[in-house]
């Protein structure tokens, strides 16, 4: 049968998988159809995709420069930089819980419905 969120448990005596119901299917698709373009999307995801490009700049940057100052380095590029780790800062981040708080904020707008061929960065 299928429970409150939408899923339909797996068959007596069957696999046990979890499928979603064709109604919930329908559902969820209207909203997070990757298929559609930005123009024909909810006003909620459209509003989504606005804030996200407003952020986007300032965010690259911060994380560009959280991720230069975790280690001691002279290569000047996050993507590959290999140097010792900054211990102090590493440690700093983890007590204030910096890279779960960022990990949200860059996980929203997908959990929203936006996909990233959508935001033309």
């Amino acid at each position: 049968g299928v429970n409150g969120d939408g899923w339909m448990n797996g068959a007596p005596g069957g696999t046990g998988h979890r499928r979603l119901s064709s109604r919930a299917m329908s559902e969820r698709s209207s909203v997070f159809d990757v298929n559609k373009p930005p123009h024909v999307l909810p006003q909620s995801v459209q509003q989504v995709l606005a804030h996200t490009a407003s952020c986007y700049v300032s965010l690259k940057e911060t994380l560009t420069t959280l991720i230069l100052n975790a280690t001691f380095d002279e290569d000047p590029h996050p993507m590959s930089r290999d140097g010792p780790p900054n211990r102090l800062l590493q440690k700093l981040l983890r007590e204030l819980q910096a890279i779960d708080t960022l990990m949200r904020m860059i996980q929203l707008p997908f959990a929203k419905g936006v996909a990233v061929r959508w935001m033309g960065f």
